[in-house]
């Protein structure tokens, strides 16, 4: 091929520059985006010049004014001819080609981003010659031809469309790559940062276990509007970041332009990195979404959504939270509907057993219908204060009172009036850990309750003073302890008697006087012979009759004497110093009595005051409370 006035372009255009393939990718991808259709016009006549439009998969097709000039698809394919006359209105027809997406690219555009004008450049390169020798012949060919004719304009724009192409500004070798594009625009929006973030790593990307994360389209109805402006200005000139698209009759969308700005931009790889356990598990949440149309989420995944739900709802799509909403739902029904047929079962099952142990399924049916429901959870437990009262059933068993932690000096002085020897030697007791004691001493209800759906005996009777809320009497301490049982085995917690040093703090309730009010009986305080109330000498009064003391406990003087754990003891020496009962040693057929009756005088009401009664003893004078175990 003879010399040209074109060489000096083939040493412009022959350069040793191979960009790299993802970089080129990255850059192709941050174009605009048209989709066209077979038989569509790729460019019509009178458009903007200048525009080059690069098909995807590596087919590149050069426009000029509405004329297709070449269109290379093999390494070593010459540029084409022209597809049709300067001189009619054109188009560019795609028939043959497939449904495709075409990148557009203006000539200013191109000289703002090099990686893909060299890699245009090095394709056209390696037809250049070729090229330069068509043109240098045809101009032979037709030099006798008139100026201006149709043949000599198409050769001008050849021309014009290879001399443009391939002479740039100087500054279009600045190279600038997706990341550092991203990076400008952080910097040029710095108070953004927490919504690129949200848009980055909650809308556009996919996160999968143990791999890269990769592109997700996102719906403009997934972004606020305020959001939305960010991606526009992402997706425009000079960032392309990002790309928008509008397919034929759906929703606007947007995505990156190329998923290699996940590896390359360090700011989105650190957001990633610090959010990876919620950015996985929500991409698995839309593809078990989009699994099956009815599809929902069950068991251990439900749970799990349903966590996530309550701590980042936010960051959750409309149709996300709506899915975990209804796959709730569907599992309450199920739950419902399953309990519902456990209740039927278990209503035949209790029928059935009816006719073989009554006394049983009614055991049963109480505990499961008025105990269990009612049982401090540990956490309700533990959130208990001094001076809570809590229940643990429907009705009819004892409100118990938190006794907080503490000490005192149990027994008497010698010089405290109408003291008795074994209430010496008086002596610092700590109790280390709260506990519960019942408000009241227990009741005729509560015993009855016990007798019906437990083993207490039915043969306590109440000496003509009334059942109900009287307090129980007639009752052995053999028989108090086999209430505190019951109710240890329908709760599941421990019940049992108080120790005689758990009782005298209880009176006290931090006095150091007579009585938990002072050192006089007063006036209708309580029910002895001499307090002064209805019941003085002749009967019980029901419980709560008087006023309670500063632990908000009631009838802790008078009223029944109290049944305790301890056995009996002449005095004090050798007594524990922690608050728990004193069994070793001593008289165990006999235990202590504490508090006094009605028909005690007021001395036996002291707090301090010991009685004594064998194991079997039942009089209409002594009855008892419990206290309940509380864990730390």
């Amino acid at each position: 091929m003879r010399p040209s006035r074109y060489a000096d372009r083939e040493v412009q255009v022959a350069m040793s520059f191979v960009p790299d393939p993802d970089e080129i990718e990255e850059r192709l991808a941050a174009l605009p985006v048209v989709t066209f259709q077979a038989g569509d016009a790729i460019l019509r006549a009178g458009s903007k010049t200048g525009d080059l439009f690069f098909l995807k998969k590596g087919t590149a097709a050069v426009i000029r004014d509405g004329i297709e000039f070449a269109r290379v698809t093999q390494p070593n394919a010459v540029i084409g001819e022209q597809s049709a006359l300067l001189d009619q209105p054109h188009t560019a027809d795609v028939r043959a080609v497939e449904v495709s997406q075409f990148y557009v690219a203006s000539g200013d555009l191109l000289a703002r981003d090099p990686v893909v004008l060299l890699y245009v450049t090095a394709v056209l390169a390696r037809r250049l010659n070729a090229a330069v020798g068509i043109l240098i012949d045809l101009k032979t060919q037709l030099k006798a031809d008139q100026r201006g004719s149709l043949v000599d304009k198409t050769l001008e724009t050849m021309e014009g469309l290879l001399g443009g192409v391939l002479r740039l500004p100087a500054q279009s070798l600045e190279l600038r790559s997706a990341a550092s594009r991203a990076d400008a625009f952080l910097a040029a929006h710095p108070k953004a940062k927490d919504q690129l973030r949200r848009i980055f790593t909650l809308k556009l990307a996919a996160v999968h276990e143990g791999e890269e994360p990769t592109r997700r389209r996102a719906l403009r109805s997934e972004f606020t509007d305020e959001e939305w402006q960010l991606v526009k200005e992402l997706a425009a000139d000079p960032y392309r970041i990002l790309v928008m698209a509008t397919p034929a009759g759906e929703e606007t969308y947007a995505e990156v332009a190329h998923e290699a700005i996940f590896r390359r931009w360090d700011e989105l790889h650190n957001w990633i990195a610090a959010d990876h356990e919620f950015l996985a598990w929500r991409t698995g949440l839309e593809a078990a979404r989009n699994a099956k149309s009815r599809a929902f989420l069950m068991g251990t995944s439900l749970r799990q959504a349903q966590g996530w739900r309550a701590t980042r709802g936010e960051d959750l799509s409309t149709v996300d939270r709506g899915f975990i909403d209804r796959s709730t739902k569907r599992e309450s029904k199920v739950k419902a509907r399953t309990r519902a047929l456990a209740y039927v079962l278990l209503v035949g099952i209790v029928a059935g057993l009816l006719f073989l142990n009554r006394s049983f399924v009614q055991t049963q049916w109480y505990w499961y219908t008025q105990v269990r429901p009612y049982v401090l959870s540990p956490e309700a437990e533990q959130a208990l204060n001094p001076g809570g009262s809590f229940r643990e059933c429907a009705k009819d068993c004892p409100e118990m009172i938190v006794v907080p932690e503490g000490a005192f000096m149990m027994g008497s002085l010698t010089n405290e009036a109408g003291r008795d020897s074994d209430e010496s030697p008086q002596h610092e007791v700590t109790i280390a850990k709260p506990f519960a004691m019942s408000k009241f001493e227990v009741t005729f209800d509560e015993w009855d309750t016990c007798v019906a759906y437990g083993d207490c005996d039915p043969r306590i009777g109440d000496s003509g003073f009334g059942r109900g809320r009287k307090p129980v009497i007639n009752v052995t301490w053999y028989d108090a302890k086999r209430y505190a049982a019951w109710l240890s085995k329908m709760t599941g917690k421990t019940y049992r008697l108080p120790s005689e040093a758990e009782w005298e703090y209880a009176a006290r309730a931090g006095a150091e006087t007579l009585y938990s009010w002072g050192d006089e009986i007063g006036n209708g305080i309580a029910n002895c012979v001499g307090c002064g109330s209805e019941w003085d000498g002749k009967q019980t009064a029901p419980v709560g009759s008087f006023a309670a003391n500063a632990f908000d406990l009631s009838d802790m003087h008078g009223n029944v004497s109290e049944w305790v754990e301890d056995c009996y003891h002449a005095n004090y020496d050798g007594a524990p110093a922690n608050g728990s009962a004193w069994t070793a040693g001593g008289d165990c057929s006999s235990r202590i009595l504490r508090g006094g009756s009605w028909d005690n005088s007021p001395d036996a009401l002291r707090s301090a005051s010991r009685g004594r009664g064998a194991n079997f003893a039942q009089s209409n004078k002594l009855g008892f409370r419990v206290v309940r175990e509380l864990n730390p």
